[in-house]
């Protein structure tokens, strides 16, 4: 399930794609060299906020790194849990996006064109996934 800190770094990601549209693409990541040029998708800078630019770099070097695992996890899903993959994936993959979100994605001429449909499908996946709990005001009385 989608936690409050998944919402809070998707939040996060979302303001990076909007004020750095240049370094967003969801058909590439990567690091850059000296600090990161290469375009990152939402899974990909998910981790990087959370890592820091430095040891994301480090553990690219890594075989057993893998960015969408440590992304799912990020967002509170079990990465090895058929049902939290597909979920996620409804974010992490442009093609999951509800067919309008895709269509100006895709259709997009401009980096920030292609950033403000990711912001919509990170709405849209915030919308669907996150249920805040509620709590009961007489049951923490007393």
């Amino acid at each position: 399930m989608l936690t409050k800190e998944g919402v809070l770094a998707l939040q996060k990601v979302k303001e990076r794609i909007l004020s750095e549209p240049d370094l967003f693409d969801m058909s590439e990541w990567g690091y850059g060299g000296d600090g990161c040029n290469t375009p990152c998708c939402i899974a990909g800078w998910l981790v990087i906020d959370k890592l820091g630019m430095d040891e994301f770099a480090k553990r690219l070097e890594t075989v057993k790194f893998n960015i969408q695992h440590e992304a799912t996890i990020l967002l509170g899903y079990d990465p090895n849990s058929e049902k939290g993959l597909r979920t996620v994936f409804k974010l992490f993959g442009a093609c999951s996006w509800p067919s309008d979100i895709h269509h100006q994605y895709v259709s997009a001429c401009s980096d920030l064109g292609r950033a403000e449909a990711a912001s919509k499908a990170i709405d849209w996946f915030i919308k669907k996934n996150y249920k805040e709990e509620i709590v009961d005001a007489e049951s923490t009385s007393s």
